[in-house]
């Protein structure tokens, strides 16, 4: 059932994704499929998934619903090859630039030097000798 009242607003993503309307379905299959996912696998259920099927699926959810100013990403490409998530990489921060989409800001947790500057604009790194604040970006 879906209903803007949370006692009957869906718990599950998909749910939330297929109640938030018939557009954003199909802009999250659409991007999912650009990222190696076929129509069938949205059909599975989440414990029939790769980690690398789930991880795709899920981001496309997250970002098609439109809602989020800021996303929290803990290693969100880390069972995905480097290909895809080059692909992923490219279209969640096309998404932060996009002056149409709600996402103003990702955070972006990784162990990949290489992805972080890829992806990153400010950087926070935590070490045995502490926490640094890193600007890359002089605009930010």
């Amino acid at each position: 059932m879906c209903s803007p009242s949370p006692p009957q607003w869906p718990t599950d993503p998909l749910a939330q994704l297929r109640c938030s309307g018939w557009i954003r379905h199909q802009l999250a299959r659409l991007w999912s499929e650009s990222w190696g996912i076929q129509r069938e696998l949205w059909d599975r259920s989440w414990a029939n998934l790769s980690g690398g099927e789930a991880q795709r699926i899920v981001l496309a959810i997250a970002v098609s619903l439109d809602t989020a100013e800021v996303l929290l990403l803990d290693e969100p490409t880390s069972a995905l090859d480097s290909e895809t998530s080059l692909k992923v990489e490219k279209h969640l921060v096309a998404e932060v630039k996009s002056p149409d989409s709600k996402l103003k800001a990702i955070v972006w947790i990784t162990h990949s030097p290489e992805q972080g500057e890829r992806v990153g604009t400010r950087f926070i790194r935590i070490t045995s000798g502490g926490v640094r604040e890193e600007n890359v970006d002089p605009g930010v």
